[in-house]
C-alpha cells in the first residue's frame, strides 16, 4: 500500500510540476522581472514582490547557464555558433534586456517565457559573423 501511496503522489507531483511549467508565460516573466528592477531601483519590495524577484532572477540565471553549456558542446563538436551569443555581464543586465522586450511585444506575454527569453536574447545579442 505504501509503494501505491508513493507512485500516485510521484505522479502527481510530475504532472503537476510540468503543468507548472508549461503555464510560465510572459505575463508571468514581466511580473517577477519587473520586481528585480523595483529593487535594482531601491524600492522596498513586498514579500510576495521578494519571491517574485528571487524567481525571475533564478529563472534567467539557469536560462543564461544553460546557454552556456549548450554554447561550449555546440561550438566544441560542431565548430558553429548558436544562435545567440551572450557578452560577459550580470544576470540583471539580462534582466532588463528581456523586460525591455516583453514591454515592446505586449501581444506575445501569453506566450511560453522560454521562448520569450530565447527570442530577447536573441534580438539583443546576435552573433557576429
Amino acid at each position: 500500500m505504501r509503494v501505491l501511496y508513493l507512485a500516485v503522489l510521484t505522479i502527481f507531483l510530475l504532472s503537476a510540476s510540468t503543468h507548472a511549467l508549461a503555464e510560465f508565460d510572459g505575463n508571468e516573466l514581466l511580473r517577477g522581472c519587473n520586481s528585480v528592477i523595483k529593487q535594482e531601483n531601491g524600492d522596498k519590495l513586498s514579500t510576495t514582490e521578494l519571491v517574485l524577484a528571487a524567481h525571475c532572477t533564478g529563472y534567467v540565471s539557469g536560462f543564461i547557464d544553460s546557454h552556456t553549456i549548450d554554447s561550449y558542446a555546440f561550438e566544441k563538436y560542431t565548430q558553429k555558433k548558436l544562435l545567440y551569443c551572450l557578452p560577459e555581464s550580470k544576470i540583471n543586465q539580462f534582466v532588463r534586456v528581456i523586460v525591455k522586450y516583453l514591454r515592446d511585444h505586449p501581444a506575445k506575454l501569453h506566450n511560453d517565457a522560454r521562448m520569450l527569453v530565447l527570442d530577447a536574447l536573441f534580438e539583443a545579442f546576435p552573433c557576429k559573423e
